[in-house]
């Protein structure tokens, strides 16, 4: 029997469907890899604001309420008042000291200036805290003793251990400002901080153990104070 026309040939159209399949192929491939770039980019920039919002809200902060206000930051205003109080200190200290301990405590005046005068907004001094590297607490709690701990009202602290700079709000005024162990931070940077506050604010810092005016206006005296 004859077979009339041409051969039939099995490949024919194979080329053609390979080229559409490889494609595709290429395609996938190409998607893929955006896709995965995309997703790590994602990644690194959810752990970098991670790490910041770690960085700026750290651990716990305590303080002994002894401590309130014992290192705080006043209204310049405030100047001869201070100086008055200190000599009283001086005073009863010497009147009282037995040898061993004090016979009896000396209760300072109430402030004549409130720190709330000044009207520094919490989010400002926040925001110059973390312009100078200074860490946020997540909580901040006071009490005594070994075992006797409660939340600090209103108060949010900057720093670590019990190395700390606290504020003290009402509304979003801060009323009052306080450190604690302040030769414990870095001298450089909490000293810059400082004058800053001076400047910005017109405030002084009083150290109502040691009885020391501290003119934040004057770096050599911050650095002074904290040597």
């Amino acid at each position: 029997m004859r077979h009339y026309g041409m051969p039939y040939d099995s490949t024919i159209g194979v080329a053609p469907i390979w080229g559409v399949i490889s494609f595709f192929i290429l395609l996938y491939i190409v998607f893929r890899v955006w896709w995965q770039l995309k997703r790590d980019k994602k990644k690194v920039i959810e752990s970098n604001t991670l790490k910041k919002s770690i960085g700026k809200a750290k651990a716990m902060l305590f303080f002994h309420e002894d401590d309130f206000c014992q290192i705080e930051l006043l209204v310049n205003e405030n100047q001869k008042y201070i100086q008055s109080q200190c000599e009283k200190i001086q005073e009863s200290s010497e009147k009282n000291f037995n040898g061993i301990g004090y016979t009896d405590v000396s209760i300072r005046d109430d402030i004549r200036v409130e720190l709330n005068t000044k009207q520094i907004l919490t989010d400002d001094f926040e925001n110059l805290l973390f312009h100078f590297g200074f860490s946020k607490a997540s909580k901040v709690i006071t009490g005594y003793g070994q075992s006797y701990r409660i939340p600090a009202p209103n108060t949010i602290g900057f720093g670590k251990d019990y190395a700390a700079i606290y504020f003290r709000f009402e509304g979003n005024i801060i009323t009052k400002i306080w450190l604690t162990q302040p030769w414990n931070m870095e001298n450089d940077k909490l000293t810059l901080f400082l004058n800053e506050v001076g400047k910005k604010w017109g405030l002084l810092l009083i150290d109502w153990e040691a009885t020391e005016i501290v003119n934040l206006l004057d770096e050599d005296a911050i650095l002074n104070y904290l040597s």
